[in-house]
């Protein structure tokens, strides 16, 4: 079980790695922007944003 999880957490390690670099976040393995995560009140905000754009 314990293996199991060292393998599921390296390769969503990976993954996320590779998702940072195809859209810009990483390059060279450098951090070139900061990737904000969203909060439910971001997330609420850009809703209204889009309704309010419509």
């Amino acid at each position: 079980m314990r293996e199991s999880l060292d393998d599921a957490q390296k390769s969503v390690k990976r993954e996320t790695q590779r998702k940072l670099e195809e859209f810009g976040y990483i390059e060279n393995g450098e951090m070139v922007k900061e990737y904000e995560v969203p909060t439910v009140d971001k997330v609420r905000e850009i809703i209204e944003k889009s309704k309010e754009a419509k």
